[in-house]
């Protein structure tokens, strides 16, 4: 599965910019690393998402649920 495009129901912030769409990326082993580092499954989702996207934490914290269940459905694929 290469990079996958998610556009998003419920548009967020980043700063000044609207973000409209996520682009995931494949990870790395380094990217397994940096989800290792934190407890608990929906915490690990987070940053796992943050991480493939270069998006700040932040931003995927105010994700609506169904456009971060979408979001970690792409990255569980990745890791299947």
């Amino acid at each position: 599965m290469a990079d996958t495009k998610i556009t998003l129901t419920y548009p967020v912030m980043d700063g000044s910019t609207e973000v409209k769409e996520i682009k995931l990326r494949r990870p790395k082993v380094r990217d397994l690393m940096v989800m290792d580092e934190v407890d608990g499954s929906l915490e690990k989702s987070v940053r796992m998402i943050a991480q493939l996207s270069d998006l700040p934490v932040s931003v995927i914290e105010d994700l609506d649920a169904a456009d971060f269940s979408k979001a970690a459905e792409v990255v569980e694929a990745f890791l299947a």
